[in-house]
């Protein structure tokens, strides 16, 4: 994983960040929403670990000035296409924001789908535990040559992640499926 490039990951826990980072073996900068950083000992474990604040409910220029600079940079941008933690454990629909960073950068976009984080406490003492699928890189290239209003185009490259993700998802229950009855 080298280069400037989006790691796209479900969302269901606040340790998904570092179980991400983890994972691909390199440093991720990510966006986390404002309130955490008003919370003294959560705020600086964010800080450390290469989250930026995020304003939540509309765009953030700040902050997508400071995405834009990580990438720049030649760093990887962690990105949560639903742009929240999902509740329920189940994956939610994709939020424009991912495309958007990805397209004004020409940022490539590696799906990545966590499996256990939602319930942690459980994932680390039954099976199957926690898992983590990585997914073949998107180029962005094809979406940059499309024809369609920008809006579109955004949203377009967020749902194409999110079916990346769900892909992920499906590969991945298919092995525990498989593994339990074998």
């Amino acid at each position: 994983l080298k280069g400037a490039v989006i790691v796209a990951v479900n969302h269901q826990s606040f340790f998904d960040p570092l179980i991400a980072g983890t994972a691909v073996e390199r440093e991720l900068y990510y966006f986390a929403k404002q309130e955490i950083f008003q919370t003294p000992v959560i705020g600086t474990l964010a800080k450390a670990h290469n989250a930026f604040p995020t304003k939540r409910g509309f765009f953030d220029i700040g902050a997508v000035r400071q995405a834009a600079n990580v990438l720049q940079e030649g760093n990887a941008l962690l990105m949560f296409p639903e742009g929240t933690r999902s509740r329920t454990g189940k994956l939610l629909k994709a939020k424009m924001g991912i495309g958007m960073v990805a397209y004004h950068n020409r940022a490539d976009i590696v799906p990545m789908y966590l499996h256990g984080t939602f319930r942690l406490r459980e994932c680390l003492f039954r099976y199957p535990g926690l898992i983590v699928n990585i997914g073949q890189r998107i180029p962005i290239r094809k979406y940059l040559e499309m024809k369609l209003p920008r809006k579109e185009i955004y949203q377009q490259i967020s749902n194409d992640v999110m079916s990346h993700i769900a892909e992920l998802k499906r590969q991945t229950l298919q092995k525990i499926k498989k593994r339990r009855t074998s």
